[in-house]
């Protein structure tokens, strides 16, 4: 096929694909526009000490691993953003940031209204539990006491997000 034809038939496969030309984009947005939301600034800013403890969440900085090893051993300073560190205090201080939060939250869609939430991040545990990338073993599952500590946490933080009462994001 010659080169003009295959750009045309390429341009031509190309043409529907639902994006709008560059000068129908409206460069000027509306003043009174609120700001978009950083929905796990806003989630972090929602995590609160009380409920950090409450939940017993330090306590994932002793989980136990098939290896004879606890998840701050490896994870005390934030190795692959997952940080466990033996201070409660230091590790929430730590997973209340833009680059920890995901440590333990995900972006998620509310399956009641549609729009986009913070849960848990179940999957990403789960697969860090059952060995995924060389990770050493854990024990994983809604049973699961340090599971159980993140949904409570989850939940006090979420009360807090709803009520109002949070810190600024972060």
């Amino acid at each position: 096929m010659r080169p003009a034809i295959l750009v045309s038939v390429l341009l031509l496969g190309c043409s529907d694909l639902g994006v709008a030309p560059a000068a129908s984009v409206d460069a000027t947005p509306d003043a009174d526009a609120a700001p978009p939301v950083d929905l796990l600034a806003q989630w972090a800013g929602c995590m609160s000490r009380a409920g950090w403890e409450a939940a017993r969440m330090g306590a994932w900085a002793s989980k136990p691993s098939s290896l004879g090893t606890i998840c701050s051993d490896c994870h005390a300073d934030g190795l692959a953003f997952f940080n466990a560190n033996p201070s409660s205090d230091a590790m929430l201080e730590t997973n209340r940031t833009a680059r920890f939060v995901t440590g333990f939250f995900t972006l998620t869609t509310d399956e009641e209204t549609g729009e986009p939430d913070i849960a848990p991040a179940w999957s990403k545990l789960s697969a860090k539990g059952e060995g995924q990338n060389n990770h050493p073993l854990f024990a994983v599952g809604p049973g699961e006491r340090y599971f159980q500590s993140l949904e409570a946490f989850a939940r006090a933080t979420r009360e807090a997000r709803d009520a109002g009462t949070c810190d600024p994001p972060r």
